[in-house]
């Protein structure tokens, strides 16, 4: 079984970016615990609905590694940066 990868908050960029031609927000992260960095984009609906988006992205990243070992996440997080980050939680 491969570590356990943590994503904390602070993790996640704290201010968003618009897209330049597109609906979505951006924030680029640097996961310590693996030295992986990437970009996830999601609607501005997430902040607008009262999350903490820096919170809800760690969760969402966390939740798509928890499998992985250091150097799958690694590789995962830079084929599929930007990550889209979904309003609604899948169980």
């Amino acid at each position: 079984m491969p570590d356990q990868i943590r994503v904390l908050p602070d993790d996640i960029e704290r201010r968003a970016h618009p897209g330049k031609h597109s609906a979505y927000w951006y924030r680029r992260f640097h996961i310590r615990s693996i030295d992986a960095w990437g970009t996830v984009r999601y609607s501005r609906v997430l902040e607008l609905a009262g999350r903490d988006a820096q919170v809800w992205i760690a969760q969402y990243l966390e939740r798509e590694l928890q499998d992985k070992s250091a150097p799958s996440a690694q590789h995962w997080i830079k084929v599929n940066s930007p990550i889209h980050v979904p309003l609604i939680s899948p169980q």
